[in-house]
Formats: C-alpha cells, structure tokens, sequence
C-alpha cells in the first residue's frame, strides 16, 4: 500500500550534474520526512541522469521524470502534474536548503492557516555565504493589494493553486514572475516566516552568461507575461487597469534588462 506524501519538491534539472548531488542530500537530511521529491530531468547531457537514478535507487520518496529540453518552466509544469502531495515547494537543482527546510515551512502554514509562506534565503556566491540583504517585499498589483515576491524558490504553496497556472513554453527567463503573478492573482493568504533556510548559489558565469543572453531573456520574458494575460482572460478577471499594471511591469523589467546588459 502506498501512502501519499503531504509536500511536493519540484526540482527542474538541466545539466546540474555539479552541484545536484548536494542539493538531492539536504532533501535527504530533511528533519521533516513525509515528502516525496520529484526532479525533473529536463533533457540533460551531461551525467545529471546518473545522478537521479543513482538516488532514486537510494530512497523511495525520489521520482525522476525524464523530458526533452523545453525549459524550466514546462519542467515545473511536468513536475506538478506528477505531485501527489497537498503542498508544492520548489528547489533548483544546483540550491541546497536547511535540514528544517521544509518542517519549518509546513509548520508555519499551519499555525497560521496560510495558503502559502515564504522565507528568506542565503547567497552562496562561488562558497561564501551571505544574507540575501532585501527584505521579501510587496509587489503592489492593480486592484488586488500587495503580494510578497521573491525567487521561485524560498517558498510553500498548496497545490490548488498551481492548477490554474498556465505555463509559459519555452520560458527560461522570468517564469517565477509569471507563475507568482497567477499565484497572486487568486488571492492567497499569505505568512512571511523571518528565517534564511535557503541556499542560492550564485555562479560568475551565470552572472557574466545573463549580460550576454539578453536577447535571449526579453521573448522569455514576453512568453511569461502572455501566460499571465492568457490566465486573467481565462479567469474572466483582465481589467483595463489590470492590463495596463502588467504592461507597465514588462516594459520596466525589459528596460532593466537592456541597463543591466550595457553595463
């Protein structure tokens, strides 16, 4: 007999064969255990496949899904439709997180009745380690209120309300703003959980490789935000107001991303 997990950890993999084995390990020392982790092989061409299988093989509550490349957001995509859980909480694959990761998470979801709860989360640039310095904000979104906002990770949410989230295809670049605007938009209840538990690792490669795909990111970005404007035509909800606040949001971030690129 089979019993279902109460979390879902939804983890895209592409090419993630350096640093994927410490992140599936601090799933393993989790202090909470009724979780299953669904890592998602999204087309990968280095040994990340042996590295799955190795740990699905290892522990039971690992369950590689294979795909051909299509990006981070349809492998998220594939990873939830495939959860069992009550709960979805993403990590990527090359993150790590705290051994009460998830324990404190749920626990905080359920003292406060909360649809969702976020955390903060440490930079891990190149082995050194620092406190993310921003605080989690609120991002103001017309006629709703404000919203908290940080990396896709760093967070809990049930899984309701992923199921009327639409994913954007090929997007690799600005899916978390896509998917949390959804997210948003279906009114949560929101707790904020004061604690880095979270490990983002930051690479000088990713960082110099962001300046030079510009032009790569901005139809990503595009792709994220037609996601969104498809979900509020869906959900009977694209207000004039609305429609202007999330084109005004796409024009910033695209003209942030063209600043950035010409530094």
């Amino acid at each position: 007999m089979t019993t279902q997990s109460e979390i879902s950890v939804i983890i895209p993999v592409y090419n993630a064969s350096e640093h994927l084995a410490e992140c599936l390990e601090s799933l393993l020392k989790q202090t909470y255990a009724d979780f299953e982790a669904i890592c998602v092989n999204d087309g990968s061409t280095d040994n990340s496949s042996e590295i799955l299988n190795y740990y699905q093989n290892k522990d039971k509550r690992l369950k590689v899904f294979n795909q051909e490349n299509q990006g981070t957001a349809k492998a998220r995509e594939q990873g939830i439709k495939n959860a069992c859980g009550k709960w979805i909480v993403y990590v990527d694959a090359d993150d790590y997180v705290a051994a009460d990761y998830l324990q404190k998470l749920y626990d905080r979801a359920q003292k406060e009745k909360a649809d969702a709860v976020f955390c903060y989360y440490y930079e891990d640039f190149e082995g050194k380690l620092k406190k993310h310095k921003k605080k989690i904000r609120n991002i103001k979104i017309a006629e709703l209120g404000r919203f908290p906002y940080v990396t896709g990770a760093c967070k809990i949410i049930k899984k309701e309300f992923f199921e009327k989230v639409i994913f954007a295809s090929n997007c690799s670049f600005g899916e978390d703003s896509s998917i949390s605007l959804q997210i948003a938009l279906q009114k949560p209840k929101i707790s904020i959980l004061p604690e880095y538990l979270y490990f983002y690792r930051r690479h000088l490669g990713s960082v110099v490789l962001q300046k030079n795909n510009i032009y790569c990111q901005i139809p990503s970005l595009l792709q994220g935000y037609a996601a969104v404007e498809n979900f509020c035509v869906k959900q009977n909800i694209f207000t004039p107001s609305l429609k202007e606040y999330l084109r005004d949001k796409m024009s910033t971030q695209i003209r942030k991303l063209i600043l950035e690129a010409s530094r």
